[in-house]
């Protein structure tokens, strides 16, 4: 790559590899520069590192996922058949936004671009309150209105290897007329909701509730008191397989040192909201 000429920066190069290495079909392996008398010099390959742009400024910390095997094979594959625009809807408090964490984080170094985004007020606010403003060029930038347009010329530039989540869209394309904009952008997105959309804007995944075998290794995962799989169980079954509230209740059980059985027993007397 003749990047002197281009007036390419390094991470320019490092992107223009890696999409060499693709179109080729071979894997791209991230390597690190120095600069000496003018030349760059190789100087450490990190094998097990990628070089991509995190063009968001979110950060959080993953849990281990269980009993999402499958849909961490689905979606993926579902990207693959020219799928892009994927929407994970379901009831609160499932797992949607546990398995996307956990989506971003097995499929970020695949694309040479990645961001995630926490949907807030409409898809302008969310995407300008959020972007990295170095990537954007956006440091000096201040009115909504012209960070919006900016982000979005990028985001049509960009090479379509480029990935964003956007989690929990809370308002309906006709609430919220800037989601349009997303059928504009040749990206892939994954996106998660509880509510349908229509079909021209996402393709749908829709996510169930959790297995009662999977149910039973999230109750254990926060309570290690005692293991009675009978009344676990029965405390799953009273939850109804919701995930949240499957954890909530585990946690409460180990908080006030109960054993199964009396805790059961108190459920099933009291109920629970």
């Amino acid at each position: 790559i003749k990047y002197k000429n281009r007036n390419l920066s390094l991470n320019d190069v490092f992107i223009e590899l890696r999409s060499v290495f693709r179109k080729k079909g071979l894997k791209p392996i991230p390597v690190a520069f120095t600069s000496q008398g003018g030349n760059p010099s190789l100087i450490e390959l990190f094998p097990n590192r990628a070089f991509t742009n995190i063009i968001t400024k979110n950060v959080f910390d993953i849990r281990t996922l269980i009993g999402r095997e499958e849909e961490m094979t689905d979606i993926p594959q579902l990207l693959s058949t020219e799928k892009r625009v994927v929407l994970v809807h379901g009831i609160g408090g499932i797992g949607k936004t546990f398995l996307c964490q956990h989506l971003y984080k097995q499929l970020k170094n695949t694309y040479t671009y990645t961001g995630w985004f926490e949907y807030i007020e409409n898809l302008q606010t969310t995407f300008t309150s959020q972007v990295d403003d170095d990537f954007f060029h956006l440091n000096e930038i201040t009115n909504t209105g012209e960070r919006w347009g900016i982000i979005i010329d990028k985001l049509q530039s960009l090479d379509p290897d480029t990935i964003i989540f956007i989690d929990d869209i809370k308002n309906t394309r006709d609430q919220d007329t800037y989601l349009s904009v997303l059928t504009n952008l040749n990206i892939t997105i994954i996106a998660t909701s509880r509510l349908r959309f229509d079909t021209s804007l996402f393709t749908h995944y829709p996510l169930d509730i959790l297995s009662p075998e999977a149910c039973l290794s999230l109750f254990y995962t926060y309570y290690d008191i005692e293991k009675n799989d009978e009344y676990a169980h029965n405390i799953i079954t009273l939850a109804g397989c919701h995930s949240l509230t499957v954890e909530l209740l585990a946690r409460t059980a180990q908080n006030s040192c109960t054993e199964l059985k009396g805790f059961y027993e108190v459920l099933h007397k009291k109920g629970f909201d």
